[in-house]
């Protein structure tokens, strides 16, 4: 045989990258209409239901009562109190302005000035050097 003589290998043809397109379906026919569901019965509520309603509803308009009553009551019971308060600061402001008017009151001045003894006062210096 004859020697043979190397063939070049010729590489097979690659796939597409990008598939064929796709057979476009036909488009759906409309759909059947569907009837609605046969409606439900109502059922008849029970008569005396709203006996228990009734009672919750009176419970809450009392409460709100009371807590109305109470809040009157205290904001009342502060405005005398504060009232009273102010007559007694008014008193007492004007017991001090009395005080002050008769301590300024000149025969008053004289007075703590006779008073007061001015003699004895070496004495009482005296018998405090002495104590210490």
């Amino acid at each position: 045989m004859p020697p043979q003589t190397p063939q070049p290998i010729v590489p097979a043809t690659p796939a597409p990258v990008v598939p064929p397109p796709a057979p476009v379906a036909p488009i759906a026919p409309a759909p059947t209409v569907v009837p609605p569901p046969p409606p439900v019965p109502q059922s008849v509520p029970k008569s005396g239901g709203g006996l228990g309603a009734v009672i919750g509803i009176i419970i809450v308009v009392l409460l709100l009562a009371a807590g109305g009553a109470y809040f009157f009551y205290t904001q009342t019971q502060e405005q005398k109190a504060a009232a009273t308060a102010q007559a007694q600061q008014q008193a007492a402001d004007m017991a001090a302005q009395q005080a002050a008017d008769n301590a300024n009151n000149e025969n008053n001045i004289e007075a703590d000035l006779d008073a007061t003894a001015t003699t004895s006062s070496n004495a009482d210096l005296d018998a405090l050097q002495n104590s210490l």
